[in-house]
Formats: C-alpha cells, structure tokens, sequence
C-alpha cells in the first residue's frame, strides 16, 4: 500500500456516528463519485426516506429541486442537498439510463442511521448499530450515543478501540486495518492529530507528531531498513538526517532524497559538507579527514578532482572557509549554521514530541 495514499483512508470515517445527527435532516443515502461525472447512491439505508421511496444503490443521482449535481465534489453535493428545505425534495436520477425522479420529505438523520441491537444504550455499557448493521459499536452508552471508551467494527471487523469524545474518536486510540496496518496514538476531533505510531509493516513504521491524518512535525520513518529523524511535512521528510552503510546523512529533503548540499559524517570522524549526486560528494564541497584540517575543492563522483585550498579548524574558528561556505549555502538557500545546529534542533524537537490540543483556528 502506498503510504500517503493510505494515510488518506485515516480521516474519513466518524462523521457516520457523530451526535449532531440528531438535529441534522437528511434523506438516507451515501454517496459516492464514479470517476464520471454523475454520482451513485452507493448505499441506501432501509429506515430512511429514499429507501421508501424506491431508490437503488445502483441509481446515478443527476439533480436536487432542479440543481444539478454533476461535476460537483461529493462534499458540495451534500452541502447542496443539506441547503434544500426539509419537504417535498425532488432528487432525479438515471436508473440503467432512463431519467427518473422522486418527491421525498427529510427527517432526522439519527432516526435510520443507529439501533440499540444489545444492552443499555440509554446509560451503560451496550451495542450501537448502524447504518443498517454495516458498522457497529460496543462500549460504554448514554442517550443512544457512543459515551467510550469501546470499539467500532466495519463488516464485522474491529476497525477503532479508544476513547471518545461527542461520539468523535478522540484521546488514545488504535485504528485497524484488514491489510495488518495499525496505528496507535492520539485523536482529536475524529482525525489522527498529535502523537502516535503508524505500523504499515515490520519494514515500515512512523513514530511521531501528527497534524490532520498526515506525519507533520518531529518523528522517525523505518523504511527499507533505513530510519529517518527529523521534521516531516505531510508524510515527506523535510530536514533531517539518516544513517545508510555506517555514513550520516543530514540536509534537507524531498521524496526522502537529499536537495542538492548536504553534510556526510563517517564512523571515522572524517566529514564532508557541500555539493552531492547520489549520495556522492559531487560539487563544492569541504572536507576534513583529521579534525584538524579541512579542504576546500571540487569534488567528482566522491573524489576531490580540483585542491581549491586548505584552512587549520583550530580556537573558535569553526568554519575556516567560512565566506565560501556562506555563498554555497546561499544558493541552497540553507541557513548558515544550519548543520552545527541540527542535532540540537533535532534533540529539541524531540523533547518537545507531546500530544497537544490544537490552537489553530479551524479552516
């Protein structure tokens, strides 16, 4: 599975339980777009009002009171369909290509999305049933609500194990997959937000901060035996470091490949800083073999092809090429102390790895 793809799957489920379905009007359909430019009522509930009036999960809706509904997002549509007053709705739509259409009333949405089935839903602990038993809740109850901590099952599957918040999956949590995919950690608001481990398999995991479903902010990403640190940006590693064949890597990041400069620090205290290809010193570039020393020249496929100079590291001179470095540094458009500093940025990122509630304002 791809990663960012799947992360996507993460923050798209609660909005099928939460409490406000008790004021919110609707007319008992799921929607889904079919790659075309009509929409399937991909799932009619048996107590809601399309159901009665005759709809088919196979229809292709066309249009709501006269407003058409092609090419339009999914999330518009339903905003549109929510905008229409409560009586004599008219939705059309194409059945095996004929046009036809039905005059339907909205009503609660919470009076065909959910059933008591088991226990006390009113006040303790029971069994939450809905959308016509494709998803099911266990756990603490109160007023026909999900209270939490419980479980969520899809088709019978345990699909979210933790705490709730207005029926929103919020606090600690574990969200399952059927392909053995798991994530463990915070929620907020119904969406993966704040600290947690995502485990796509033994070769690939990702502990850290996340911001709206997606690794943002201080973590670290296993993969294909290689673990990165550092400051993730909607699942891309965007400065970091990592260590490959005893040899560290720092610098900036896209795709998880290194932009152009980088430092290279091997286990024998030899360093490089500068210009790289392929991991290769390749460029302008500065090294140092003795920690004494360090070297200035052009450098060929990791070979030094052109001695521009060479400057004692000695005192408080800890950059002895220090213009020369600035210019390539500029060009990157990379802080200047931004290499002596990135060990302490990281460890303070790492110190500050809490779960926290959100301030930002809601967009």
């Amino acid at each position: 599975m791809n990663s960012k793809s799947f992360i996507i799957l993460l923050i798209t489920f609660t909005t099928i339980i939460k409490s406000n379905a008790q004021e919110r009007m609707g007319l008992g359909m799921a929607l889904e777009g079919n790659g075309k430019d009509t929409l399937l009522s991909s799932m009619v509930f048996k107590k809601g009002p399309m159901a009665k009036a005759g709809l088919l999960s196979t229809d292709l809706l066309q249009a709501v009171n006269g407003k058409s509904l092609l090419n339009m997002s999914i999330d518009n549509v339903l905003k549109t369909i929510h905008n229409e007053p409560p009586n004599n709705v008219k939705v059309d739509f194409l059945r095996n290509g004929k046009p036809m259409s039905y005059v339907v009333n909205k009503v609660p949405e919470i009076s065909y999305d959910r059933e008591c089935t088991n226990g006390n839903c009113m006040d303790g602990s029971g069994t939450i049933t809905f959308r016509d038993g494709q998803y099911y809740y266990v756990g603490l109850c109160k007023d026909n609500k999900i209270l939490g901590p419980g479980k969520i099952f899809v088709n019978e599957k345990l699909y979210y194990e933790g705490e709730f918040v207005n029926e929103d999956f919020q606090g600690k949590g574990k969200r399952f997959y059927s392909d053995g995919v798991l994530y463990e950690g915070n929620f907020f608001e119904g969406q993966i937000y704040g600290k947690g481990t995502l485990k796509v398999s033994d070769k690939e995991v990702y502990t850290g901060m996340f911001k709206k479903g997606y690794p943002n902010g201080f973590g670290t990403y296993l993969k294909d035996g290689i673990t990165y640190t550092g400051f993730f940006n909607d699942w891309d590693l965007y400065f970091g470091k990592y260590t490959k064949n005893n040899i560290t890597y720092s610098g900036y990041f896209k795709d998880y490949k290194l932009l152009g400069y980088a430092k290279l620090e091997y286990n024998s205290g030899e360093y490089y800083e500068g210009e790289i290809n392929n991991e290769l010193p390749n460029g302008k570039g500065f090294i140092c073999k003795d920690g004494k020393d360090e070297v200035y020249g052009d450098f060929e496929n990791g070979n030094l092809k052109n001695y521009i100079g060479g400057k004692s590291i000695s005192g408080f001179v800890y950059y002895p090429f220090d213009r020369e470095r600035k210019e390539l540094l500029k060009i990157y458009n990379i802080p200047h102390n931004f290499f002596r500093e990135l060990n302490f940025i990281l460890e303070e990122l790492g110190i500050q790895n809490t779960w926290h509630k959100p301030i930002w304002k809601k967009s």
